[in-house]
């Protein structure tokens, strides 16, 4: 059986399910000036029934723009994708430079 997983692509049913992202905190601190946001200290949970946390975290895909070098607070939404295509749910998370 073919399904419509409702992200315009059909796959296989019960062939493959999403991974799971859960956050501990629904904002995250850098200091203005940061290299990077460590996206590690508000993932809670982020597994998959095929692939690792290592490779889920290399496919996180974050929607928004933070600026490191601005003081504000910027809204921003992670994903992430399994090897199969699967997507997680978005979750929504502020990052906050200061």
């Amino acid at each position: 059986d073919v399904i419509d997983n409702g992200t315009g692509r059909e796959e296989e049913a019960g062939q493959n399910t999403a991974p799971i992202l859960m956050l501990s905190s629904s904002n995250i601190s850098v200091n203005a000036g940061a290299a990077t946001v460590d996206w590690n200290s508000c993932i809670q949970q982020l597994t998959d029934d095929n692939d690792s946390r290592e490779q889920l975290f290399a496919n996180l895909v974050m929607e928004g723009h933070v600026d490191l070098n601005t003081p504000g607070a910027y809204p921003v939404v992670l994903y992430t994708r399994d090897s199969a295509g699967a997507v997680s749910e978005r979750r929504s998370v502020a990052v906050v430079v200061s």
